[in-house]
């Protein structure tokens, strides 16, 4: 999870009691970025988490450039075309089952949070989103 000030990287497979992560991500008064709102859900949905309040830049950008875009709207892709960089999506494909996660993995996780926060006004999206309302979860 990323916000203005701070980035949180939560492992809910190492972490016992996820209620106060449950508690944030089920507020209806903090909006959510979420790139895949629906893989996201899927996946967050396997430790009974509902997420409140999302705004999916994938159908942001699906809805801007349409759905057959030049390079598609994976958030790789999303990045290339809004803030002219590319992300190393090569732990993408790492071993997300092993634990401890790795410096990397971690490192991946955090940016693949953060990046959102930098996409949302090049998307056109309110720029109160990139305050401490707001915040990008990423699985």
């Amino acid at each position: 999870m990323a916000a203005k000030n701070a980035t949180y990287v939560v492992d809910a497979r190492a972490v016992t009691e996820l209620e106060p992560l449950k508690a944030l991500l089920g507020r209806g008064d903090v909006t959510k970025l979420v790139h895949n709102a629906s893989f996201e859900r899927s996946v967050l949905g396997r430790y009974g988490i509902e997420v409140a309040a999302i705004i999916d830049t994938l159908e942001v950008s699906r809805e801007r450039h349409g759905r057959a875009a030049v390079g598609g709207h994976s958030l790789s892709a999303v990045c290339v075309r809004e803030l002219g960089r590319a992300l190393d999506k090569s732990e993408q494909v790492s071993d997300w089952t092993r634990r401890p996660l790795t410096g990397d993995q971690l490192t991946y996780a955090a940016l693949d949070a953060e990046v959102l926060l930098e996409l949302a006004p090049r998307l056109g999206l309110n720029p109160a989103l990139t305050s401490r309302s707001c915040v990008r979860i990423t699985t």
